[in-house]
């Protein structure tokens, strides 16, 4: 079955009040951040759900869903300059790629 790729943001990352269950649901979906920062308001996740399943996974526990934002890695996003996912490119290439078939990449 193929997968989807997500980015997930928090709006206001490590300010937000809601950081500690976003880093505790990104953990144990395990998500990955694009950097050697660690999670601070972003990270991507390999999924086989839907991009609204994936949302509520990450809700959950957080008051305010709206501060989630989740949005499908796709090869048209990844040539945009618009999504700003070309950046995560070679992350993708070297960590998600090898162990994934993904439908839309």
């Amino acid at each position: 079955m193929n997968m989807h790729l997500y980015e997930i943001r928090l709006s206001g990352g490590r300010s937000n009040r809601e950081f500690a269950v976003f880093l505790e649901n990104a953990t144990n979906l395990g998500a990955k951040p694009p950097d050697y920062a660690g999670i601070s308001s972003v990270c991507l996740l390999a999924h086989r759900q839907d991009k609204e399943t994936v949302h509520l996974l990450f809700a959950r526990g957080i008051n305010s869903e709206s501060d989630i934002v989740v949005t499908e890695i796709t090869r048209k996003t990844l040539a945009s300059d618009k999504y700003g996912h070309v950046v995560y490119s070679d992350f993708i290439d070297r960590y998600f790629r090898p162990y994934h078939r993904f439908s839309k990449l």
